[in-house]
């Protein structure tokens, strides 16, 4: 399992960034972050920190205020300093405080993650053992007369601990806020643990105050009471109470309300003459009941009239006595309807040839939209042929500025009296330039014309609308097809 580092600094910004590049570390420690003091002490409160990292200068505790703290309270925890700037008095006192490290800013993140691989190297130097009963070994470090500070996993429930162990001798005990023997008495109860050994001891002070044996046979009673405890609370909570169930009696009620003699024991309600309430869709007219000799009529019971909507009587239905509502006759006309105008094939096939046309519209509407001239690309097009006219400006004064050149050579070579030669070399190339150059005007005038037209076809694009555009772009599109 990976260990963690907390990092305390007020800059935020370092904070991110540290996190950010130890991630790839994330196999050996992962990086927890705190940006004042109080908030370091809450994570050391709650996390299991095997190193801490802290500037000197952070809000609302000190980097020396934190180190004390961490040395009275988690004396087994080493700690580096980092700070912009430092003076061999700083060192000093963080020394004094319990830092085991110091880093200057700016730093290389390497040079920092050694650090802290090394630092946590530390905490196991001294082997790491798996499934190990406290009590067995820890009598095996005070016969062999260790110091060491012992670092202890619950494997049943996770809990962790400390001990602190000098020349064979326990000074001290930890788990969370709880010390000395009561912590010793938790860690000497597991039965089984994980255990790192550091071999060093940050503590002088004895303060369990008693001998290992002496505390190991009382976690051993105190272990023993509590099994007991909740075994006699199991057995307690097995036993239930026996629940008695008085006979229950049946009761017959004739139809005049009176109860029957016969009186078997169960509460079971039987009425005589019980009918099935109507049903809620249907009328039906029911046959008047006929009473059976010894028994007495009832009287019906009186009833509020009820409100019926409008019926209509279904022509040969008098017979049935069955009543069909105007709504329920229209709803099942407009249904029929319905169902015949879909189930006809021909609907059908006009909705099919509707949907397709709507289709292909829609497909036609998007291939004119997107290959429709838009004012971005004019203007791009009137951009490009503007620096292409520039660049042909450029080349055109450079062919002059060579053509000057070599009629002044050609005067200074007729002056020295050179040869035909000469006088015919230079000939030619002026003749080479003066065909370039016009040919650079012609093209020139070429761009120049496309650039005009370019900026009337803006001119006109922007007084028209989008439909105007759109169907120009049709009609051009069909004498295209049409030539």
């Amino acid at each position: 399992m990976a260990k963690k580092v907390l990092i305390v600094d007020d800059d935020q910004e370092m904070l991110r960034i540290l996190k950010k590049d130890l991630s790839k570390y994330s196999r050996t420690f992962t990086v927890l972050t705190a940006e004042d003091g109080l908030s370091a002490v809450e994570m050391l409160k709650k996390n299991n920190i095997s190193l801490i990292i802290t500037d000197l200068e952070i809000p609302q505790m000190d980097g020396l205020a934190l180190l004390s703290h961490i040395r009275e309270r988690y004396p087994e925890i080493p700690a580096i300093v980092i700070t912009d700037s430092s003076t061999p008095e700083e060192q000093k006192l963080a020394k004094e405080k319990g830092a085991t490290g110091y880093v200057e800013k700016p730093f290389i993140i390497e040079d920092l993650a050694r650090k802290i691989i090394t630092s946590l190297k530390k905490e196991g130097d001294g082997g790491i053992l798996h499934g190990i009963a406290p009590g067995t070994f820890l009598q095996l470090v005070e016969m062999e007369e260790k110091t060491c500070t012992i670092r202890l996993t619950d494997d049943k429930s996770g809990n962790q601990g400390v001990l602190f162990f000098k020349e064979g001798e326990l000074l001290e005990a930890r788990i969370n806020e709880l010390k000395g023997r009561d912590a010793a008495y938790q860690i000497l109860a597991w039965e089984e643990a994980t255990l790192s050994i550091q071999e060093s001891c940050a503590l002088t002070e004895n303060k369990v105050q008693a001998d290992l044996q002496a505390l190991l046979l009382e976690a051993m009673r105190l272990k023993d009471e509590i099994r007991e405890q909740t075994e006699q609370e199991g057995v307690i909570e097995a036993e239930e109470p026996e629940i008695k169930v008085e006979p229950e009696r049946k009761i017959t009620l004739t139809t005049d309300g009176e109860v029957a003699k016969d009186n078997e024991p169960e509460i079971v309600l039987e009425l005589e003459d019980e009918k099935p309430a109507p049903e809620a869709t249907t009328e039906i007219k029911k046959p008047s009941p006929t009473i059976t000799p010894g028994t007495k009529k009832s009287t019906p019971t009186e009833t509020k009239p009820r409100v019926k909507p409008r019926t209509a009587q279904v022509p040969g239905s008098e017979d049935a006595g069955i009543v069909y509502s105007i709504g329920d006759n229209i709803f099942s006309a407009v249904s029929d309807l319905k169902a015949s105008i879909l189930g006809s094939s021909f609907i059908k096939l006009i909705f099919k040839a509707l949907v397709l046309f709507v289709i292909l519209v829609f497909l036609g509407f998007s291939y004119f939209y997107i290959t429709l001239e838009s004012d971005r690309d004019l203007i791009k097009q009137i951009g490009q042929t503007k620096a292409h006219i520039r660049s042909q400006q450029e080349a055109r004064f450079q062919i002059e500025e060579e053509i000057q050149r070599l009629y002044t050579e050609k005067e200074q070579s007729f002056k020295n009296n050179e040869s035909k030669v000469a006088f015919m070399e230079l000939d030619l190339k002026i003749a080479d330039l003066e065909e370039k150059q016009e040919k650079i005007e012609t093209e020139t005038k070429s761009w120049k014309k496309d650039l005009e037209a370019c900026q009337v076809k803006l001119e006109t694009m922007k007084r028209k609308t989008f439909l105007e555009r759109i169907t120009e772009r049709i009609k051009d599109y069909m004498s295209q097809k049409a030539a």
